[in-house]
């Protein structure tokens, strides 16, 4: 109802950042979608260079073509990237192969946090759809408490949310 009234009434601009798609303002004058959930090779080369990914623009285009066009895939792999000595993009050489470019980058960060408790939190992490209280991933893992350590870690990584008022311990 509220979007429904700034379209009617608002000369302002009013954006919009979901998943969800709202057709009932499709019709409507002056609304206007945009996917940003796929990119292009060369906003992939400009996302990689936002994490000071070192290779020239042909690799890294090269790359974004690689383990695009999903604008999540090219972020954690620019997170990934800047983990590496030298930042290179050179480094993607060492992602497991596969038909999957999430999957494959999510293997390169198993390999990168080994095993231990950052990568057995994430793995928890991951039987949850929207970030879980510490309470339920520590029930989880069958463990007394997250380790504050692996947080941190998995925070740095950009592969746990920071923190939240709504969930304060993790």
């Amino acid at each position: 109802a509220m979007l429904r009234t700034l379209v009617r009434e608002s000369k302002g601009l009013c954006l919009i950042s979901t998943r969800e798609s709202i057709p009932a303002l499709a019709d409507r004058p002056g609304f206007r979608s945009v996917d940003l959930s796929t990119i292009t090779p060369q906003d992939g080369r400009a996302l990689l260079r936002s994490f000071r990914v070192v290779g020239t623009d042909a690799e890294l285009e090269a790359l974004a073509k690689e383990f695009g066009p999903e604008a999540l895939s090219i972020t954690l792999l620019g997170t990934w990237l800047y983990e590496q000595a030298d930042h290179a993009a050179s480094a993607a050489a060492n992602i497991p192969p596969g038909d999957n470019p999430l999957a494959r980058i999510l293997a390169a960060f198993e390999t990168t946090l080994g095993q231990g408790p950052a990568l057995d939190l994430l793995r928890a992490q991951g039987l949850f759809d929207r970030p879980a209280p510490a309470a339920q991933l520590a029930a989880a893992l069958d463990i007394e408490s997250i380790d504050p350590d692996a947080i941190a870690r998995l925070r740095e990584l950009h592969l746990l949310a920071p923190y939240s008022r709504l969930n304060p311990d993790i």
